[in-house]
């Protein structure tokens, strides 16, 4: 039988090579269309619970609850406990879990529930992050031991302002020009402090206009508790993050913006480097604080409506219409996306 010689072996490896160079990209094309469709089918999931639970208590979940003392408008403070995905424990199959909540107590003391990995509130196409876990005595919002925070993916939207602001008029101080409320679905409070969750009888600008649920992006840091879904504020966004605004469409963080100057994230507590869709500024306690909309998918994020709906919001995105589709009753008018 004859040999192959060196030149034939040399092309046979040069073939290969390409081939593989070919079917790699569709490979991956092929992973991520699955990971995308796995995230798809989890906001579907978050969205049927939502549901049921307006069946039960006829309105949606309240973004977080303070559960002793007054925790005001500090989104920094020890006491707040339940937030809107604990509460939806029992409608997406964690009830045992939800039996060992105590609402009574701030979420920093009950690592057995807040530490607990809930895939439904994962994204596949993300960057898997360790938990968060108390290491001190919460000193300028950072968890206090004994807390430990599982880190999700799915964030409540609190409206066409900051996550952290009581409802009022639009804009910084009423000095932007647009009509309505900036309320979202969901809010760790409003007018007078109360936290607040949505009938869907007062999402008046339509339930299938409005978004209910959308992705945020944790980061590689044990005391930034972006994703921590047993954490006030730490699974809900908003249309501005720290920036505020002069007029128009300026400081408003359309999904993924780049992470600089206003428009980086000003979450409950900034930590760690190293990821420019992740950058961030400390908000000082009772400040405005808020998240972008951010995912790892090409092009954009997805987006749970409230009528259970999933929609994708590319980068591109109107700024002006992202805002429209966050408040939930400001009478504005949207179009397609």
């Amino acid at each position: 039988m004859r040999a192959f010689t060196l030149i034939e072996l040399l092309v046979s490896i040069a073939v290969i090579a390409i081939l593989i160079a070919l079917f790699l990209p569709a490979v991956q094309q092929a992973r991520e269309a699955a990971r995308r469709t796995q995230c798809r089918n989890n906001l579907k999931q978050l969205g049927l619970a939502l549901h049921n639970y307006h069946d039960v208590y006829r309105q949606f979940p309240l973004a977080a609850v303070c559960a002793g003392g007054n925790c005001g408008d500090d989104f920094r403070d020890r006491n707040w406990g339940t937030t809107w995905t604990v509460a939806l424990l029992p409608f997406i199959e964690q009830q045992n879990r939800y039996q060992r909540w105590d609402s009574r107590l701030p979420s920093d003391d009950q690592p057995a529930v807040t530490g607990t990995v809930l895939s439904v509130m994962k994204c596949p196409t993300d960057l898997q992050r360790d938990p968060a876990f108390g290491i001190g005595n919460g000193e300028r919002g950072t968890p206090s031991a004994p807390a430990l925070y599982d880190k999700g993916n799915y964030a409540a939207n609190c409206g066409g302002a900051w996550a952290n602001v009581a409802d009022g008029a639009n804009g910084f101080d009423g000095a932007v020009p647009w009509g309505g409320p900036s309320r979202g679905v969901f809010s760790p409070r409003r007018a007078g402090g109360e936290p607040y969750g949505a009938k869907l009888a007062q999402i008046t600008d339509g339930t299938s206009t409005t978004v209910a649920l959308s992705e945020i992006l944790p980061r590689a840091s044990n005391w930034d508790c972006r994703g921590c879904w047993g954490r006030s504020m730490g699974a809900v966004f908003s249309a501005f993050t720290g920036f505020a605004p002069a007029d128009g469409p300026d400081g408003i963080a359309t999904p993924n913006v780049t992470a600089v100057g206003g428009h980086r994230d000003f979450p409950v507590y900034c930590g760690g480097a190293g990821d420019a869709l992740t950058e961030c500024v400390d908000a000082a306690d009772g400040q405005m604080g808020g998240v972008a909309a951010r995912s790892r998918h090409t092009g954009g994020v997805q987006t749970l409506m409230c009528d259970g709906s999933v929609r994708f919001a590319a980068d591109s995105i109107d700024a002006i219409l992202w805002r429209n589709l966050l408040t939930a009753g400001g009478g504005e008018i949207v179009t397609e996306f």
